[in-house]
């Protein structure tokens, strides 16, 4: 719930809402922004037209050094035009807060796409805020930046996509492709039959398809090896074929 004036957040306290929302120009207003922390909800400022200094200041208000509470305060890169065009949405600021405060940082779109959310989720933004309206062609400054509820209901389909198309933080190798790394991987294959005993030279072994054997980047490594047991031509190297190469004398 957004409260715009002091006098109006014990009464706003009172109903059931998750957190409070500052709207952008109260930034600067440390008498309301105080008012709904002290409630002990969970309060998002909007930083729409606002610099990086009274952005600060204003989380030095409500975020002081030497406090142990449990983090409940997030923030909403925000452009303060209506509508927002698209070269001025200023995406990677969400990231640059994000890196700056450690909070999480959402986005509030002004802009009339209806992509907008979904672009604002892969530039990382956690909370969307998004104007609902029954006609963008209705009078008044919010309209034009707002959606009605076929958009809205595309807006929201299509945040929700980029947000499962996310997946965890960190590169990993995921489930569905390990099938395709074994086939499309490479490893060490011997050119001609090569009995035990016998020490791998550099013609002996080419890169081929599929995976699973010795990888091509040991190739070095193994060239001047003892093979443990036969090699035939065509076959894959494996660790069993393997002894470590002897010292140069």
């Amino acid at each position: 719930m957004t409260v715009f004036s002091t006098e109006l957040v014990e009464a706003a306290a009172t109903l059931p809402v998750d957190a409070f929302k500052s709207a952008s120009p109260d930034i600067i207003h440390k008498p309301l922004l105080s008012a709904m922390w002290e409630t002990g909800r969970p309060l998002i400022i909007s930083t729409g037209a606002a610099s990086i200094s009274e952005i600060d200041r204003a989380v030095r208000w409500l975020l002081p050094v030497d406090d142990s509470e449990e983090p409940r305060l997030a923030m909403l890169q925000c452009v303060s035009a209506y509508p927002t065009p698209d070269h001025a949405a200023a995406l990677r600021a969400i990231r640059a807060l994000d890196r700056r405060y450690q909070i999480p940082i959402g986005y509030s779109d002004h802009t009339s796409g209806a992509d907008t959310g979904a672009l604002a989720v892969a530039a990382g933004a956690c909370i969307l805020e998004k104007h609902l309206t029954w006609s963008r062609d209705a009078q008044g400054p919010d309209h034009a930046a707002s959606l009605d509820v076929a958009g809205m209901t595309a807006y929201v389909t299509a945040a929700r996509r980029a947000a499962s198309m996310l997946g965890s933080i960190g590169k990993r190798v995921q489930p569905i492709e390990r099938d395709v790394r074994r086939v499309s991987r490479q490893s060490l294959v011997a050119v001609r039959d090569r009995r035990q005993g016998e020490v791998l030279r550099p013609g002996d072994l080419t890169v081929q398809r599929p995976g699973g054997g010795v990888e091509p980047w040991r190739l070095e490594d193994v060239v001047g090896g003892r093979l443990l047991s036969d090699l035939k031509a065509g076959e894959m190297l494996c660790e069993r074929h393997l002894v470590a190469p002897e010292p140069v004398s």
